[in-house]
This record gives structure tokens, sequence and C-alpha cells, in this order.
């Protein structure tokens, strides 16, 4: 009995345990079937919308995406049905219609996934008769190549149909585009003689959107879906608010201002800029900027790392008075794909409203660059560009004018959260600190508007005049913040131009301060001079007219560096190799202390701190630097300045190198000294 007990106990627990390998089974193929989200046929990269034409004896490839989460298999299964026995399709979706299949017939091509058999696409393809008229391709243009249009005005777009065993070249036009002026149409064209396969848009004058976009489809069959859509952008001049027209189809000129930053000799620049003819927005000459391979050096064949770094300076027109103009306007778009620009502002120096990230695309884009209003004297260089992803792309900008526009402000969007390092009390802080990071969003009317993110060294002041606020915890006067304890926090507003940001959390604490350097390390005496530009281990870079450095008596006592120079017409650069590393743990908050006078005064500088590599911070080793951007103070003498290392982590927040430099060009002919004394980090 207890033997037949036993057998019956093995039975059922076999039983069982086939049972619940049974369900597990199945559970992991529930939840690979989960994982399978959607299976799209695709041709050319192009999803199918509507049935594809091809003719007997052909061979088209079709592709399958499909969409997964975790890893599962992507494999699908392809089959076609409909067709004779000769008409096929192979296991990566290689489909060939028989000579002696039946014209006209319609096929249905489908793909499953291999895991989740309900997750399928089907498609339907028409079978052509190999010798009947077909259209086997269609472009559009438009008139003088243009790539806008008018309110109130005409375009005429015209379409180039490519067939084969005389087939009609007509073609339906239609707007595919939503939420036009009733009055915005299309009519015939009413050219003399008259030109097949075109037709005219009329834009009516308060015509709200600012694109649209055409649609031309071939009335004869063709082997494929030959839909063609064309997108121009829709404006309303802005002649009588021109008051300085810099460039326009080639009949202004900008000078072109590169950054090269190969003086260490690791390479050729890499970038192109010239005036193209047929690029224009019009249909002429636009300003192009490439970036190409470098040529030679350790970055031979490789785009140059730094991405895009241009200006344009006026050239053959007289010095604009900030006072007359409120904003710069350019057009700009981009070939070859997408392109990003990091940074895109005003020239006058970092003290900017920058457009960040901004993505070009093929269509052309008008952008709007306010000038700093508070600002006085004369503008001289007008667009910057920093950064960003255009290798292999070109950019084309057109039309570039200083204008007069009324200027709105939509909203101010400070961050959630601020971490504020200081001294302990009584120490304090200026609130513009705290804005980094901050964006506003501008409105030029036409729906136009653009949000502008305040970055490293740009004061919001320049614009505006703005009022402080705070909650407990810290007291506000005028732009100084006075926190009333570490380790406490209060909540930040600013509000100007009729707006009142968001409150921003701001967070206060201290560090120990670390000393970066006070350059007592330099062998030399004060007052001597460097000859060669090296010593103690510096390496000088000097732009044209810029004098021999000399070493001087910094604020506290200790050394400085110092340059003289007689004329700022071009840029001044010392990078020095630190002789001992320095490790600022999670100290972000740099003070450094600078002197300058003369042509220095109110320009655009640079604090440089190297933290991997060797030799100097320039070419290939400036991506192991923080370029950290402010303004050279209008006051004369000594100054103390703050900024912040975005991005600070461990694997570089040890400093080897520490360097300054003017970038910008300065007022021809006037004197100036720049000179930088104790680093600290907090």
């Amino acid at each position: 009995m207890k033997k037949n007990i036993f057998y019956f106990s093995a039975i059922a627990f076999l039983l069982i345990g086939s049972i619940a390998l049974f369900t597990a089974c199945n559970d992991k193929d529930d939840e690979k079937n989960q994982k399978v989200l959607d299976v799209i046929i695709t041709y050319n990269s192009s999803v199918i919308t509507s049935t594809l034409n091809r003719p007997k004896g052909s061979n088209t490839q079709f592709e399958a995406d499909v969409i997964v989460r975790d890893g599962v298999s992507k494999n699908v299964k392809w089959s076609v049905t409909g067709g004779v026995t000769g008409t096929t399709i192979t296991p990566t979706g290689l489909l060939f219609i028989a000579n002696n299949e039946v014209t006209n017939v319609e096929l249905t091509i489908t793909a499953t996934s291999t895991i989740n058999s309900s997750k399928s696409d089907s498609i339907k393809v028409r079978v052509l008769d190999s010798n009947a008229p077909a259209v086997t391709g269609v472009i559009i243009s438009t008139q003088n190549n243009m790539a806008r249009v008018r309110r109130n005005a005409t375009l005429v777009f015209y379409s180039d149909v490519q067939v084969v065993n005389g087939a009609s070249r007509d073609v339906n036009w239609s707007i595919t585009s939503t939420g036009h002026h009733l009055s915005t149409a299309l009519e015939p064209n009413p050219a003399v003689p008259e030109v097949p396969g075109s037709i005219r848009l009329f834009v009516h004058e308060d015509e709200p959107q600012t694109s649209i976009t055409l649609k031309a489809t071939p009335v004869e069959e063709s082997f494929e879906n030959m839909e063609v859509t064309r997108t121009v952008t829709i404006f309303t001049p802005r002649e009588s608010d021109a008051l300085f027209i810099i460039f326009s189809d080639g009949s202004h000129d900008c000078e072109f201002f590169e950054w090269n930053n190969a003086e260490d000799g690791t390479g050729t620049v890499g970038m192109i800029t010239t005036q193209a003819q047929g690029k224009g927005i019009d249909g002429g000459y636009a300003m192009e900027i490439a970036l190409v391979p470098m040529e030679s050096g350790a970055g031979a064949g490789s785009y140059p790392w730094w991405g895009i770094e241009f200006s344009t300076l006026t050239s053959g027109i007289q010095p604009v008075d900030r006072s007359e103009v409120d904003a710069l306007s350019l057009w700009i778009r981009s070939e070859g794909g997408d392109a990003i620009i990091g940074e895109l502002g005003f020239g006058d120096g970092f003290d900017r409203l920058s457009l960040s990230d901004v993505v070009v695309t093929s269509n052309w884009e008008n952008l709007i660059i306010p000038v700093p209003q508070k600002k006085t004297g004369t503008i001289t260089q007008l667009i910057s560009m920093n950064g960003g992803d255009i290798g292999g792309k070109k950019i084309y900008i057109d039309d570039i004018e200083l204008i007069k526009l009324d200027i709105t402000l939509d909203n101010i969007i400070l961050p959630d959260v601020y971490d504020l390092t200081i001294d302990p009390p009584p120490d304090t802080t200026d609130a513009y600190e705290l804005l980094q990071g901050a964006k506003i969003k501008l409105n030029f009317g036409e729906n136009l508007s653009h949000t502008y993110t305040h970055g490293a060294g740009v004061y919001f002041s320049s614009w505006y005049n703005i009022d402080y606020s705070s909650g407990p915890g810290a007291t506000i006067t005028g732009s100084t913040i006075d926190p009333d304890e570490l380790g406490g926090f209060f909540d930040l507003t600013i509000a100007f131009g009729g707006k009142t940001s968001n409150a921003m959390l701001v967070n206060v604490s201290s560090r120990p301060k670390i000393l970066i350097t006070d350059f007592d390390f330099i062998t030399a005496a004060v007052g001597t001079a460097w000859p060669g530009g090296e010593v103690a281990g510096w390496f000088l870079g000097a732009g044209p007219n810029a004098g021999e450095p000399n070493i001087l008596t910094g604020h506290d006592g200790s050394k400085a560096i110092v340059w003289h120079g007689a004329n700022a017409g071009g840029w001044v650069r010392v990078n020095n190799i630190q002789p001992e590393p320095v490790n600022i743990g999670e100290n972000n908050i740099i003070t450094f202390y600078v002197y300058a006078v003369g042509g220095a005064l109110g320009q655009p500088g640079i604090l440089k701190l190297r933290h991997s590599g060797s030799g100097n911070d320039t070419g290939s080793n400036a991506t192991n630097s923080h370029w950290l951007h402010f303004t050279f103070s209008e006051t004369p003498g000594w100054n103390s300045y703050k900024v912040t290392i975005p991005n600070l982590t461990e694997s570089n927040n040890v400093i080897r190198g520490v360097g300054i430099e003017m970038p910008a060009r300065t007022v021809s002919g006037l004197a100036f000294s720049i000179a930088l004394s104790e680093v600290t980090a907090r």
C-alpha cells in the first residue's frame, strides 16, 4: 500500500510540475508578446500610406520597423498573397513580381512579428504593365527658387514630372497644411504663354500661419507613390523697419571672423565661409558656413571638436548706434540634414540674450536677436555662433538687418532650484549670479516669438530694470542678497517688463575656500617682461598689436600676470601649466581678481581652467577645459569676479592650468592693460 501511495504521489508531483512548467512558459511567452509594440512596413525609409504601384518583372525591397521593449527580437516573417505562383517575397522583404503577373491586380504584402503573431502590418501593391505609361518622378520648384512668400502676395509653383511610355505630365495641386485664411488659395497661373503643371498661390494679408505646404499629385499612374510636397515660409516684410541692411542677396558685405582654435598645431581649421550664389532666400546670394574634415594635424579627417565658432562684423558700413535699433533679424536654413547651433546670440561680447541649441532645418526661418538697450556706443560685431553639431552640413544665412520693432515680454522662467554656495554670513552675493539657466520668451508680432537663455556672463539688467524679491530666509537690497544663515533656504522671484517669474528655491551652503593659484610660483621678479612668451611654464598666445606680458604686484600684494597693448584690434590669451594640480572637490564657484584699463573695459573675457591633458588649453586640449565667460568691469583697476563651473564632476575637478583671454575686438587704437591675480574655488 505504501508503494502505491508513493507511485501516486510521484505521478501527481510530475503532473503538477508539468502544469507549472507549462504555465511558466506561457507566462514568459505572454511577457515577450507584450514587449512587441508595433510593426510598420517601410519603403525607401518612408511609411507607405497608399497603394504602391510597381511594374511586372521588378524587384522591390521592403523593410519592417519593429518597435519593441527590452531588446526582444525584431525579426518578422514576410508573405505575399493575391498573385501568381512566380510572384514571391524573400525572408528579407525583397518582392519580385513575375513577368506573367495579372495587370492591375493588387498584391497584399504582410510582415508579422516572429515573437507576437498578433503584431503585423500589411500594404497593397498594384501591378502595372511594364510597357504602360507611368510617372517615374516629380520635382516641385518655385518662381526664382524663392523659399518664402509675402502676405498679400502671390508665388508661382512649378512641377517637373518625369514619365515613361508617353504618360501625362499633368498634376493636381492642393494645400495640405491647415489653419489658413479662407482667402489664401490656389489659382491658375496667368502666365502667357501657358506654363503646364504650374499653379499660383495667393496669400491673404491676414494669413495667420507662418508657413504653407503644397502637394502635387500626378494624374497618371506611377510606378511609385509620387505625391510630392513643398513648404514655403509666409512673412510680412519689414522694409520700413530695416534701418540698416547688413546683407541681402550679396548686395552688402560682412567680414567673416572665424576662431580657429588651432594655435598648438593640432590641425587645420575645418571651416569654410563664403557667399553662395543661388542659395539665398529669394534665389540670390546667401552666406554659407560649412564644417569640413580637418586636413592635417592630430585631428586630420575629423570635424573640429569645437563645432562652429563664427562671427560676422559690419564691413563697408558705418558703425550703428545702439539707440537707433532694437534687434538683429536674420534668416537661416541648413543643407544636408538638420543642424544644431549650440549658442546663437548678438555678437557684441558675451553679455547677450542667446538662443540655445538652435535646430536649423532645410526650411528658412526668421530669427530675432535683441540688442541690449541699456548699453551705449556703436555696434560693430553682429552674429556670434558657438558649438553644436553641423559636421557635414551647411548653414545658409540671408537678409541680415538691424531693425526697429515692438518687442513684448511674454514670460520669465527661473530654474526650480538653485544651490547657492557662499562664505559664512555676513557674506552676500549678487542676485544676477543666480540667474544662469533662466529663460525669457519675447514676442515680435506676426506670430513670431523666441525663448532666450540667460547664460554665463549675461545680465538681464542690460535690457531691463530688475526687481528682486525673496521670501523668509534672506534679505535683498537692490541686487544684493544677504542670506540669514547657512543651511537655510529662501524663495527668489524676479520681475521686469511687467512680468513676474516663478519662485526659485535657493538652498544656502558653504564650502571651505580652496586656493587654485596666487601666481607666487612664478620665478621671475615683479616688473619683469616675459621674453619670447615663455616664463615659468606659461604659454603666451597674442593677437595683432598685443604687448609683451609682464609680472605685476597683485591686488593683495601677491604676484599677478599683466599684458599691455597699444592697440586692442585683436585678441590676447595666456595659458598656464600649473606646477601642482589642485583638486577643488565640489567647489564650483570660482572667484578671481582682474585688473583692466583702457580698451579692455566693458569687453568680454574668458577665464580658462584646464583640468586634464598637457600643454596649453588650446586646440585638442580645450575639450579638457572649462571656459568661463565674464565681462570686464567698466570701472578701471582691480575688480573681483565670480563665475560658476557648469557640470562639475569628479572627472574634471582637478585644475592643472589657469588662463585668461580677451577674445573680442575692441575700440581700434585704444591702449589696454589686463592682469589676473588670485584665483580661488568655493
